[in-house]
């Protein structure tokens, strides 16, 4: 199925909705970017960049409202929700010059998940963590580290990525590696064992501890994404071929209490019921800089269930721990969620429909469509889909639509469905009255001095197949029964 945004016109009575001001970055045209434009929904009502469009066609499924409508002036889709903090709205003007407007930011993205600001207290990236801010009885002899460096993947607009090293700990009795490990978490090192679970990556909601910046050790996941997307570049100090792979592991779990706790670690000592998804990659070879896409594997999917209440992710240099060698090293950069909006079918009273380029004819319409006659199937683990109906002068219009839970992408197709033509019997010429002017353009057909199709199918009164003198006294008694 293809996108489209092109909308036709549509007047339809409005619901109600809440009027809200949206301050956020305008792009004109794709090229010139504005900071600190307001945008306005009120009712049915959009501004933008001091254009108005009115009567826009309103829906609104799963808390994310949906607006579109075109005028002579100005075509419009615009999206938002979350207690109506964000808001996204493109809108294209008769000339031609398009406005995108969106306000979302990062809200839906992990904070100083590019690692640009590195904190002078700890050393580490805000919010992300090390060994440096790590606990437990052997913390201090960690020295596996995990630092600011320029070097970074390529198209970066930015100028630091994290390195994340191995070392070797002297336990006096025999050496072993502790893998390089990064977390949003915390980091906890209590076991001369590397393989004992009480070395871990921790995120648990209800301590206090903070690290030297006063962040807590704890992420909220805004909204389910659906995959997530990092770079890396990975190599090893001393090739292992029986160790040979570096490990990411994301973690989404809701705030289910385990043993008193809204707690999740890795790795797991026990059986963890709050896991809501997981998105993992344990084979991540050598390599240079590398963009890696990994999926969200869901284990609920139901509505109750749409946002998990936080995400843990660890990043380490092998992926059996204890493994690999001294000084292997990860560098990772640029670490997004993404939330897919895909329609995959619709449906009208049960038909299943075909598309070309977007759009779906479903020819002349008996009676007025309404959004409940169509379903829509879709992707998008946080996304929500709807359809919206709405009437011209001669067409219903159905825009069937998927929106991603960051609201920044839209799969949106239209239903075409024509009204039917309100014909008068009698009425050849089609001037809204039956009289002697319809008897002789039925003469005319009969002579064969009318070649118009229009009037030819409307001089057929008796459904015969024949337009003869049967027709005229049709029309006549018709004219007749008027009086």
């Amino acid at each position: 199925m293809k996108k489209i945004f092109t909308l036709v016109t549509a007047s339809v009575v409005s619901m109600t909705v809440m009027a809200t001001n949206y301050t956020g970055t305008l792009t004109v045209n794709n090229a010139t970017t504005q900071t600190g434009v307001t945008a306005t929904i009120e009712d049915n009502t959009v501004t933008l960049n001091g254009v108005t469009v009115a009567d826009c066609a309103v829906n609104t499924v799963k808390g994310i409202t949906t607006l579109v409508n075109k005028t002579a002036a100005a075509q419009v889709v615009a999206h938002y929700g979350y207690d109506s903090a964000y808001a996204v709205i493109n809108m294209t003007l008769a000339d031609g010059t398009t406005y995108y407007f969106e306000n979302v930011d990062k809200s839906f993205q992990l904070p100083n998940s590019d690692f640009e600001t590195w904190t002078a207290s700890s050393g580490e990236p805000q919010y992300w963590h090390g060994f440096k801010s790590a606990y437990g009885g052997l913390a201090s002899m960690a020295k596996s580290t995990f630092v600011k460096d320029t070097n970074t993947r390529p198209g970066s607009t930015g100028s630091y990525s994290g390195l994340i090293s191995s070392s070797e700990v002297n336990l006096g009795i025999a050496k072993i590696v502790a893998n390089g490990t990064m977390t949003n978490g915390q980091l906890k090192a209590n076991s001369a064992t590397a393989t004992n679970t009480d070395n871990h990556s921790e995120m648990d909601r209800t301590s206090t501890r903070t690290d030297k910046d006063g962040n807590p050790f704890y992420m909220k996941l805004p909204a389910r994404p659906d995959s997530i997307k990092v770079w890396v570049k990975f190599s090893q100090g001393t090739a292992n071929k029986n160790y040979p792979y570096a490990t990411f592991n994301a973690v989404a779990f809701d705030d289910t209490s385990i043993a008193g706790k809204t707690y999740y670690q890795d790795p797991e000592d026990k059986e963890y019921t709050n896991v809501v998804a997981r998105a993992s990659n344990n084979t991540i070879a050598v390599c240079n800089w590398t963009e890696l896409s990994i999926p969200f594997v869901y284990n609920h999917t139901t509505d109750a269930n749409k946002n998990a209440d936080a995400i843990l992710v660890t990043m380490s240099t092998n992926a059996t721990p204890g493994k690999g060698s001294k000084g292997d090293q990860i560098f990772i950069d640029d670490l997004t969620l993404v939330y897919k909006a895909e329609v995959t079918s619709v449906t009208y009273k049960g038909q299943q429909l075909s598309f070309t380029d977007g759009t779906c004819d479903l020819g002349t319409a008996t009676e007025a469509p309404v959004a409940d006659d169509f379903a829509v199937a879709y992707n998008g683990a946080s996304a929500s889909a709807g359809c919206t109906v709405v009437e011209t002068e001669d067409s219903y219009i159905a825009y069937v639509y998927a929106v991603s839970g960051d609201l920044l992408t839209t799969d949106v197709y239209t239903v075409v469905m024509h009204k039917a033509e309100e014909t008068i019997p009698g009425d050849v010429n089609d001037d809204k009255t039956v009289d002697i002017a319809d008897i002789n353009a039925v003469v005319k057909i009969i002579l064969n001095q009318e070649k118009d199709e229009k009037y030819i199918s409307r001089s057929d009164l008796n459904g015969d197949k024949t337009i003869d003198i049967v027709d005229i006294n049709a029309i006549i008694n018709i004219i007749l029964n008027k009086k």
